[in-house]
């Protein structure tokens, strides 16, 4: 736990922070930003399952995007479903954002196996089977 700045201030100066100078607080108030941030953990992406991808799906215009780890060799339908999103089939379809493997801009079959990445889900493509 990081000291408070009080206590850091008498360590260096001898006073309390309140009766220091503005260089002297300036210089408190570096030392206990610097302790501060080091005692910040640091957050990590889960670790990859094994027989698992992860995938997430997005539609331009909508906020956010949904995403989820599919069972590997599962096609766009399934992990549409697993995921919870309804795709019309007769005005939408999955285009390829940043997949390995695939460009951006590529479209997507629904019955095609899901690589990890990420995919939009956009108006006026056909992507059915």
């Amino acid at each position: 736990m990081a000291k408070s700045k009080n206590r850091i201030a008498q360590e260096m100066y001898g006073e309390d922070f309140e009766n220091l100078y503005g260089g002297q607080k300036a210089a408190v108030t570096r030392a206990y930003d610097r302790k501060a941030t080091a005692t910040k953990k640091t957050v990590s992406r889960p670790a990859k399952k094994e027989g698992f991808v992860e995938v997430g799906y997005g539609r331009p215009g909508n906020n956010g995007i949904k995403s989820g780890f599919i069972a590997e060799g599962a096609t766009h339908e399934k992990a549409l479903s697993q995921i919870g999103i309804y795709l019309n089939m007769s005005k939408e379809g999955i285009m390829a954002k940043k997949v390995s493997g695939i460009s951006t801009g590529t479209v997507v079959k629904v019955n095609e196996t899901v690589k990890e990445g990420l995919y939009m889900i956009c108006p006026g493509i056909d992507s059915s089977l």
